[in-house]
């Protein structure tokens, strides 16, 4: 019973060429437009990078630099090694280059820098305006003459947080790689005993934390905001179709053959899920064949792309119900012709309205087309499932939820009387 449901269904979709051009055609054109039309501004093409920069220096580094020149001074050592030592280390100042390169005019047109102490770094790594934060640990100048100096395996360390969607932090992790570089080639001069040229800015960094994420094309922006809006117009179709299905008595007739009422509701909601997976896989293959965007990891892919699918067929149980406790269409009228707009337009398939503000952030991720969308991105940017697996377990608890409320609306005890 359940199975003809769902087959009957996929027939009448495949007979109905105008919803097939909706579903399939019409985001498919809308990914080629967009994708094509703002490709020079997403991918970087004329826009400006402007963003802020946090530098927390929780040492000291003229103390770091004392304690360092007072213990060579202090050893065993040949004096003519200890002049050497001393005058390499007054010649070096990592914090200090490190510090240059930021305040750097060229780099201060496209970002604006905060270099400050001591300071609680949980509350500066709230602040959403904030492309980056770079922190200095204490004893890091102490640490990194004793690394070039005495050759000591032990690599300081900086730490690098980015905030997600931030065209400015790409721009910092550049110039931190740029300054790690540096001092892997002024670390060899050092060991071969030749002296510091200030003109350049040495560092070599082991980074503590440094994103995964990979910057994305609008093509591929796109591609995943239309197809979590148009999956949602799965919704308004099947829930139509269960409507006319009680006008033509057809779903009477089911009734009377002693058929439950659980089985057809299931029935629907299995129909929906299909539907949604089959429009989400068609969409993705022709996107990667067209257009060559490649998941990473096709089972992260597979798991999210199944939870949008139960989400969607959970929002068509609960519109059928109220199309059938309603005694018309306009459940499903409304959804496709309002409704999906909205959670497309909070969610994110136009532009990412979360950089707005973190009620928009908050809103977006709590519409299924938006939990989707932010867990789509997040595996195309190189995270892996564990990074996604709350939007996925979100997904799979809001398609149960929508399922039960539909469940208590539908009018059992009507259908069966």
């Amino acid at each position: 019973m359940i199975a003809s449901l769902v087959k009957k269904q996929l027939l009448l979709l495949l007979r109905n060429r105008q919803e097939l051009l909706v579903l399939l055609g019409m985001p498919f054109l809308l990914i080629t437009i967009l994708g094509v039309a703002l490709g020079s501004i997403m991918d970087g093409g004329s826009e400006p990078i402007k963003g802020k920069v946090a530098i927390l220096v929780q040492g000291n580094e003229k103390k770091d630099k004392e304690k360092w020149i007072q213990e060579i001074r202090q050893s065993p050592i040949p004096q003519q090694q200890k002049q050497t030592l001393i005058k390499g280390a007054q010649s070096f100042s990592p914090i200090q280059h490190f510090k240059d390169i930021f305040n750097n005019p060229n780099v201060k047109n496209y970002m604006k820098v905060s270099i400050t102490g001591k300071t609680d770094l949980d509350e500066i790594k709230k602040r959403h305006d904030l492309s980056a934060v770079i922190v200095v640990p204490e004893h890091f100048s102490y640490q990194m003459y004793r690394h070039v100096f005495l050759g000591e395996k032990r690599v300081p360390q900086l730490a690098f947080y980015q905030n997600d969607g931030k065209l400015a932090a790409l721009a910092a992790l550049d110039i931190v790689r740029s300054y790690r570089d540096q001092l892997t080639t002024n670390t060899a001069l050092a060991k071969n005993g030749i002296r510091f040229d200030s003109n350049h800015h040495p560092a070599d960094i082991s980074m503590e934390s440094v994103t995964k994420r990979k910057p994305l094309k609008a093509i591929t922006y796109y591609a995943v905001g239309m197809s979590v809006m148009f999956v949602l117009y799965i919704v308004s179709q099947v829930s139509t179709y269960a409507f006319q299905e009680k006008e033509s008595h057809a779903f009477d007739r089911m009734i009377l053959a002693n058929i439950p009422i659980w089985k057809y509701v299931l029935g629907v909601f299995l129909s929906a899920f299909v539907l949604a997976l089959l429009q989400i896989l068609i969409l993705y293959g022709a996107v990667e064949i067209v257009y060559g965007v490649k998941w990473p990891n096709w089972l992260s892919f597979l798991a999210i792309s199944i939870s949008l699918s139960a989400a969607v067929g959970g929002l068509t149980v609960l519109m059928m119900a109220i199309n059938f406790r309603s005694q018309s269409e306009w459940a499903s009228t409304f959804f496709s012709s309002a409704i999906v707009s909205i959670f497309a337009f909070v969610g994110g398939s136009f532009f990412p309205v979360g950089q707005i503000s973190n009620v928009f952030r908050w809103l977006g991720n709590i519409t299924p087309n938006g939990a989707g969308m932010n867990a789509y991105l997040k595996l195309l940017q190189g995270y892996g499932f564990s990074e996604v697996v709350g939007s996925f377990g979100y997904l799979l608890a809001l398609s149960v939820c929508l399922f039960i409320v539909g469940w208590m609306i539908f009018p059992r005890k009507e259908m069966s009387a």
